[in-house]
């Protein structure tokens, strides 16, 4: 945002040059961020080398249609899986509905990753197994795949 368009949207400008806003969206992007890798060793290789992270950065994740990204920060700090919700968000997550659910508020987050959990292993069946007969008999132990 350009000192301009602050002015004209009423917004004023801290001793560092960032509105309000700047900051308000730099303080949801270190909270996303503090969840992205698997643990601490990661989130320092990640400074100097690729490491895979669970879920989309701060910036694609508005690329994506997120706009409720302080309330994911939110679900996030109060134990909402970031690798599940990498995983589904990977695998074809409708993102207008979960923005919306987020715009709402998650309230039981457990539920939540229980359902992404689900929907995580149903992917990965329907990998295996195409054909719906041979997803049944797999959860019967009656297939010959080794899984």
């Amino acid at each position: 945002m350009t000192l301009k368009n602050a002015q004209m949207v009423g917004e004023t400008r801290t001793d560092t040059g960032w509105t309000e806003s700047d900051m308000r969206d730099a303080a949801t992007e270190a909270r996303l961020e503090a969840h992205r890798y698997a643990d601490e060793t990661d989130r320092i290789l990640a400074r100097y080398e690729d490491v895979d992270a669970l879920f989309p950065s701060y910036e694609e994740l508005k690329a994506l249609g997120i706009t409720n990204l302080d309330k994911l920060a939110d679900a996030l700090d109060n134990g909402l899986s970031a690798d599940l919700f990498g995983k589904v968000l990977g695998q074809g997550l409708d993102v207008e509905m979960f923005d919306r659910s987020l715009a709402a508020g998650i309230d039981n987050i457990p539920q939540f990753n229980d359902g992404m959990e689900h929907l995580v292993e149903q992917h990965a069946l329907v990998a295996l197994h195409a054909d719906p007969l041979d997803r049944v008999m797999h959860c019967h132990g009656e297939c010959a795949c080794a899984h």
